[in-house]
């Protein structure tokens, strides 16, 4: 709280901007003792608890990337003037328009198997080390199942290290960035 105050000062901040609910439990302070609002930008919903812990009644805005994230706030009575919805910007007519790209064949995939996929950053928290240890649980229940995990980030290593430790390299595949 202290350095956070620092900084305020130093760069004469107007608006603290947090990305998640995680950084409010002590910018709640920060900003209540400098006098500036604090806007919690929130990707997912949390418990009861933690949303009284994380201090989101003390912020001036919470900003949700869809109605279903915010509306815990809501029905907790949090004013609905200090809560807005801002999705996730896809371009749905790009999205729509491009050209079907069927991954069975390349990938070697049967055309009655079943396909997963997994989008987005590779770091701890997304959670796709679970997805491959489900993947594994699938296949031993025998269900032909195959996970795809497109995007990349610091888990790439660990995550390849945990396929061949399961012996999935048939069934989980790590695409890497995809741009389309």
């Amino acid at each position: 709280i202290k350095e956070a105050l620092k900084i305020i000062k130093k760069h004469d901040i107007k608006l603290i901007h947090a990305n998640s609910a995680a950084p409010c439990q002590w910018l709640t302070f920060a900003s209540q003792q400098s006098n500036i609002p604090l806007i919690c930008h929130m990707h997912s919903t949390y418990q009861l608890r933690d949303r009284l812990s994380l201090g989101l009644y003390q912020t001036q805005m919470v900003v949700g990337v869809s109605k279903y994230v915010v509306t815990p706030l809501i029905e907790d009575k949090k004013p609905e003037s200090e809560i807005s919805v801002i999705a996730n910007g896809i371009d749905t007519e790009r999205l729509l328009n491009q050209k079907v790209v069927n991954l069975r064949e390349p990938l070697k995939i049967g055309k009655n198997d079943f396909v997963l996929a997994c989008l987005g950053s590779l770091i701890h928290r997304k959670g796709v080390d679970l997805l491959i240890d489900a993947t594994a649980k699938l296949l031993d229940l025998e269900i032909p199942v195959h996970l795809l995990v497109m995007g990349d980030g610091s888990e790439h290593s660990n995550l390849t290290k945990q396929i061949e430790k399961l012996g999935l390299q048939s069934n989980v595949i790590l695409l890497g960035e995809c741009k389309e």
